[in-house]
């Protein structure tokens, strides 16, 4: 019988500052919630864009550092790193995109190390978040997870929403007294 793999913890890691693309903050990611979601995850979890520039290497180390005592190598191994280039959201291009998740609720909190709710975020906002790395095996694949544990959301700092749409108070309204326009809602 193969010996199983048993999953290897490094030490957490706060990212530099990158763009919330997707995130589940205060309530798991589930069909129910996101029903165009073709794979939710049924856990907690971020999907965050770090610019290309950003300083990864203490991530990186930390992950090739349990990738190393796990299976005794990098090559081959999984790492949670996507290149955004090759994303098809536009939106996602210039970045290194990573994913954390977890089972547990994680800490979220603004600038000023104030509890926030998911309802203050928006997609586009920056923000870190605290990671652990954490090996896995699943059949003959072989990686390099990230567990989410906390996030700081810098919703005071300027932004680009990639919501789509332009909140009403930013919507250029005119000053016609015409009603006809009001069946486009």
């Amino acid at each position: 019988m193969a010996k199983v793999q048993d999953n290897k913890f490094g030490n957490p890691v706060v990212t530099p500052k990158g763009k919330l693309f997707f995130f589940d903050f205060d309530t798991p990611n589930t069909v129910e919630k996101h029903p165009k979601n073709q794979y939710p995850s049924d856990k907690y979890d971020v999907t965050l864009g770090l610019p290309k520039t950003a300083d990864l290497s203490k991530l990186k180390a930390e992950c090739e550092k349990v990738a190393k005592e796990a299976f005794g190598t990098v090559d081959g191994i999984e790492m949670p790193f996507a290149n955004g280039d090759e994303k098809t959201m536009e939106s996602m291009k210039g970045h290194i995109i990573i994913r954390a998740k977890s089972t547990k609720r994680a800490g979220l909190i603004d600038e000023t190390k104030q509890r926030i709710t998911e309802d203050e975020c928006d997609a586009g906002m920056w923000a870190k978040i605290q990671v652990t790395p954490m090996t896995y095996q699943s059949g003959k694949t072989k990686g390099v997870t990230l567990l989410l544990k906390n996030a700081q959301v810098l919703v005071n700092a300027p932004y680009d929403s990639l919501g789509g749409a332009q909140s009403a108070d930013q919507v250029s309204w005119g000053d016609d007294d015409n009603e006809d326009h009001l069946d486009q809602f």
